[in-house]
């Protein structure tokens, strides 16, 4: 269980590592000085797990971001002094202490509103971040993406008549062959002496040839 002291002790480990949380600490994309950091933070917090570190850095890095957004609102509004957000949460004073200086602000205008984000340069730069990932479809880019049918006409048409084409080739080839016997040799020689002669000569000797087999 995290009681207030126990978080304010963790932020103040967590300040002594400028390593985790300064994206101008020359050492601060070295990933083993960036685990050796935690590990002492670890050893100051009674061998708490390091994910657990973690988690609870994030959950108050989360609170820190929700009132800092607030405090930036209330100045660029142009309230008086005394009018200014003030947070009273307990580890707001500490927290902005060492992350103050490093926090980037970036106003996004609208026609209707206007929005005031903070982000962190240690947050950018975190060792835990996928270098090189790359970002998920939103949903307005995957609507714009048209939906392709399982089974195109097209595809359904040729594929089709490549069945055709090989049930074909297969009745050629399961064919079985047949052995030539002196009949089938002498009439293909017949053919080509038939070919050879006039039209006229070529029809009178057929009707010769036709005759010897009628009588």
């Amino acid at each position: 269980m995290w009681s207030n002291e126990r978080e304010l002790q963790f932020l103040e480990c967590y300040q002594t590592e400028p390593v985790l949380w300064n994206s101008k600490d020359v050492k601060h994309k070295d990933k083993q000085c960036i685990h050796d950091a935690w590990v002492r933070i670890s050893e100051h917090m009674e061998k708490c797990p390091v994910a657990e570190l973690k988690k609870k850095r994030d959950s108050l890095m989360a609170t820190y971001r929700s009132h800092k957004r607030r405090v930036i609102a209330s100045i660029q509004s142009g309230a008086a002094a005394d009018s200014v957000y003030k947070p009273i949460w307990f580890a707001y004073k500490l927290m902005d202490s060492f992350l103050n200086n490093i926090v980037q602000c970036r106003n996004t205008l609208n026609t209707d509103t206007q929005n005031t984000t903070t982000t962190t340069e240690s947050e950018i730069l975190d060792e835990e971040k996928v270098v090189g990932a790359e970002p998920a479809p939103t949903t307005s880019s995957l609507e714009t993406v048209p939906r392709r049918r399982k089974n195109p006409i097209e595809l359904q048409e040729a594929g089709k008549l490549m069945k055709e084409a090989m049930s074909s080739l297969n009745k050629v080839l399961n064919k079985p062959v047949v052995s030539e016997d002196n009949f089938d040799r002498y009439g293909k020689i017949l053919d080509n002496k038939l070919r050879k002669l006039s039209e006229t000569d070529s029809l009178k000797m057929m009707y010769e040839i036709d005759g010897l087999f009628t009588r």
